[in-house]
């Protein structure tokens, strides 16, 4: 993909550092493989992270791929006591599905 086809998000220029990380590390960059990378930063730009700072994450973690590093990851909110939302969540409906009352 050249970088006139990138998405307006992805700055060019980051996008370039990325290309030549991947061949400085011997990781040919397929184009089956920039199509999945950019999937999965369009992914992680709909949760509320910069594709670009993970780009750049990606190169100076050595990375051959992308993802959200753990200092970069947006802490979930706790509910009641502390606990985590989707536990209660699954808690609760797993206590229903074997047949225990759960508005207690």
């Amino acid at each position: 993909m050249s970088k006139d086809n990138l998405p307006e998000w992805i700055n060019p220029e980051i996008w370039g550092y990325f290309l030549e990380h991947r061949k400085a590390i011997r990781k040919r960059m397929t184009p089956r493989a920039e199509t999945l990378i950019i999937r999965k930063l369009q992914e992680f730009k709909t949760q509320g992270y910069d594709p670009n700072d993970i780009i750049d994450a990606a190169i100076e973690n050595g990375w051959t791929s992308v993802f959200v590093p753990h200092n970069m990851k947006k802490s979930k909110s706790r509910g009641a006591w502390g606990l985590d939302p989707d536990h209660q969540i699954q808690q609760a409906t797993d206590d229903f599905l074997k047949g225990k009352n759960v508005l207690n």
